[in-house]
């Protein structure tokens, strides 16, 4: 890795010092602290050393539960294997096409801070600012980056202007009682930068596929990888000072704690294993998904020795937390009486299934209907479900 060798540690009982989580569990008074006492503050870099999504979410989330930053901020830097991150409040059947990324063996994973989905492989950085929920500030952590990008590479970003060349992903906080933390991604080189595309909820709260203007900081750049990249960022909020996004030079890097190798382990965090569970687990990453309505438009032949004649059909399934609760079938109007309600309840055992396409599919195949064409369905996403919210 592009960093000073002696500044790279990989000692637990450093790491546990540094994080200092005896005094969060004792004294919770100690986290209203003055934005002003900035001399004694200290700042680490922590560099994951794990490419496990779910460990390193789980690292996350064991910070912000059970770290004391009152004298200590950390910048923590991950990246991931092949999977898809999705906000809290996010879709999986509408952010992604599920059944896809789960024949390519990538993983699908709701994070615990909202905010759009992100595509990830190893040539993404992922950055995670911990402070005191009293001194979070996520245009300062910005500047930070792109101060360093200016610096380092003479690549010009500015938070509040779309360049069109790249973007800081996926930019979300989360603040509790006592800790807060700022997260982002950079797309370093993304070799399958169409996966890449980012997602976002029209004014209708439907979650809704956008065309992503982004771009890899190797086409910006070619002297950029992602060693570098973490070199000058963590370079940059070392000396950056705590409280105001000011260079301080040398000096405030001395103080510092510096580069710091961590192992996202149950040896090293005792209870990470148990946060590791919950982001593996379907209950979270499917369960937690916010009510929505499938909808699939259905053929039904007029006569079976004649198939150029059918009827059109509508079929809704109606999801909560992950299970299917309703299915109706709306009937053309020669199916039924004038008095009748079009909407026909499905009689069927799937009532309290966990969604999947495998779901609707059945269904269309035992009511001997077809699904019709994608392209007939403007609304249609990719796996031929318009899809409300």
């Amino acid at each position: 890795m592009y960093l000073m060798s002696k500044n790279i540690i990989g000692n637990k009982q450093k790491i546990l010092s540094i994080i200092n989580t005896k005094a969060i569990k004792n004294n919770r008074s100690m986290f209203n602290n003055d934005r002003a006492n900035n001399d004694n503050l200290k700042k680490t870099v922590f560099i994951s050393q794990s490419n496990n999504i779910y460990k390193n979410l789980a690292l996350v989330d064991w910070l912000y539960r059970y770290s004391n930053f009152t004298n200590n901020h950390i910048l923590l830097l991950w990246k991931n294997n092949l999977s898809i991150e999705i906000g809290k409040n996010n879709n999986p059947w509408l952010d992604a096409n599920c059944q896809t990324y789960d024949d390519n063996e990538m993983n699908i994973v709701r994070r615990n801070t909202d905010g759009k989905t992100v595509y990830h492989n190893n040539e993404n950085l992922n950055m995670s600012f911990f402070t005191p929920n009293t001194c979070y500030d996520k245009h300062n952590n910005i500047e930070i980056i792109s101060n360093a990008l200016y610096k380092k590479f003479g690549i010009y970003y500015d938070d509040n202007v779309n360049s069109g060349n790249f973007n800081i992903l996926c930019s979300a906080l989360k603040i509790g009682q006592a800790n807060a933390y700022h997260h982002c991604s950079i797309r370093v080189n993304n070799d399958n930068i169409n996966q890449g595309s980012t997602f976002e909820k029209n004014k209708n709260n439907t979650t809704k596929s956008t065309a992503s203007p982004l771009s890899n900081l190797y086409d910006v750049n070619r002297n950029i990888n992602r060693d570098i990249l973490v070199s000058a960022i963590g370079w940059e909020y070392l000396r950056t000072s705590s409280i105001k996004s000011e260079n301080g030079g040398t000096m405030p890097t001395q103080k510092q704690q510096g580069f710091q190798m961590i192992n996202p382990s149950e040896d090293w965090f005792p209870g990470l294993e148990t946060l590791e569970k919950k982001y593996k687990s379907w209950q979270w990453n499917y369960g937690k998904t916010p009510k929505f309505t499938i909808t699939r438009l259905l053929k039904f032949p007029v006569d079976s020795k004649n198939t150029s004649w059918f009827h059109s059909l509508k079929l809704s399934l109606e999801v909560e937390n992950g299970i299917v609760v309703e299915i109706k079938l709306s009937l053309p109007p020669n199916f039924v009486s004038n008095d009748k309600n079009q909407d026909a309840s499905v009689i069927t055992n799937l009532r309290g299934s966990k969604y999947g396409r495998e779901i609707t599919d059945k269904i269309v195949r035992a009511l001997g209907c077809t699904s019709v064409p994608q392209d007939v369905i403007q609304t249609a996403d990719k796996s031929n479900v318009a899809a409300t919210q």
